[in-house]
């Protein structure tokens, strides 16, 4: 897991250099001016000098060493679990701003961006949960970001993969990014052109070979990849006490254990937490991966009309609430 850093400091370090240093040169220059010259200033002047040079050693000691960084990061702890305690939620509509509403067509997820945001509010009535585009969810920053399209993300630039990136940043700062079924990232959709292609590049499998396979953007990010044997199968779940203790009742969601399981992990995926496993402990049906200071969350289940697939990754976003709320990090 990557080392936690104080994700401000970005920030310290811009005002820093945009306001912080000018001011102090601009006070050691008029310093310089008084012994050059003898004249006298008077006594606000040099109280706001010494309040200048004391912020400017300060700001410094902050932005650039860490010698501030463990209590900074105790701080950010306790204000991140006070956050999820009434999380902040957006559920992605699938347009890339306000004025240009498109269309994204899901893949294995059945529901509409709506039927999560309704649900969501259901349950979780004292949580902030909105629908929003691309461009609104980056601006915001919200504390849990849903992707209610499955194996479909929305794309504004099919060539650059510029949301895509985007996503990478938010997560790396702090947020959580969930994919509600299939194989992540596997599609990319510009919902103002109303096109869709593979989100990977094409690689020769077996290298060398003349035969050519979709390469996700999956693996090359975040090094894992889900299972791609076979079709959507009804299966059994399961989770160990501590899966229960972290994350809540995520198995029994909607009245039945079995779910139908489409693109699950490997038990031994690196750094992947499980949230949800198969009955034979073989696999990890929704599970969580860090990155940076956030974490993606992905279920690998079809999200259909014949399982409660719906309700239990209904069940992993509010499990992951509780678990950030809960934690010690």
């Amino acid at each position: 897991m990557p080392v936690k850093t104080w994700k401000g400091r970005g920030n310290l370090q811009h005002w820093f250099g945009l306001l912080i240093s000018p001011l102090a040169v601009s006070m050691l220059a008029g310093a310089i001016i008084v012994f050059a010259t003898a004249e006298k200033f008077p006594d606000w002047f040099w109280k706001l000098s010494l309040l200048v040079g004391a912020g400017w050693i300060i700001f410094y000691i902050t932005a650039y060493t860490a010698y501030f960084q463990r209590p900074i990061l105790m701080i950010n702890k306790r204000l991140r679990k006070r956050r999820f305690a009434k999380p902040y939620v957006l559920v992605l509509n699938g347009n890339i701003d306000e004025a240009r509403p498109g269309k994204v067509s899901p893949m294995y997820a059945n529901r509409r961006p709506d039927d999560w945001c309704y649900e969501l509010k259901k349950q979780n009535p004292v949580w902030r949960i909105e629908l929003a585009s691309i461009n609104r969810a980056f601006e915001e920053c919200p504390d849990i970001l849903v992707n209610p399209f499955g194996e479909v993300y929305p794309e504004e630039d099919l060539s650059s993969h510029t949301t895509f990136r985007r996503i990478r940043d938010y997560v790396w700062g702090g947020g959580v990014y969930i994919n509600v079924a299939g194989y992540p990232f596997w599609w990319k959709a510009n919902p103002v052109t109303e096109t869709q292609t593979p989100a990977g590049n094409f690689a020769q499998s077996p290298p060398g070979s003349s035969n050519y396979i979709i390469q996700s953007l999956l693996p090359d990010y975040l090094g894992i990849s889900p299972s791609m044997a076979g079709a959507p199968q009804l299966l059994p779940t399961k989770q160990e006490p501590v899966d229960k203790e972290r994350f809540g009742e995520i198995a029994g969601a909607g009245g039945k254990n079995d779910v139908t399981v489409f693109r699950h992990y490997d038990i031994s995926t690196p750094r992947m937490v499980p949230m949800l496993r198969t009955a034979d402990w073989k696999s990890i049906i929704i599970g969580a991966v860090p990155y940076g200071d956030g974490h993606f969350v992905f279920a690998g289940v079809e999200v259909d009309q014949t399982s409660t697939a719906f309700e239990k990754v209904l069940a992993a976003v509010q499990g992951w609430a509780k678990y950030e709320h809960e934690k010690s990090r």
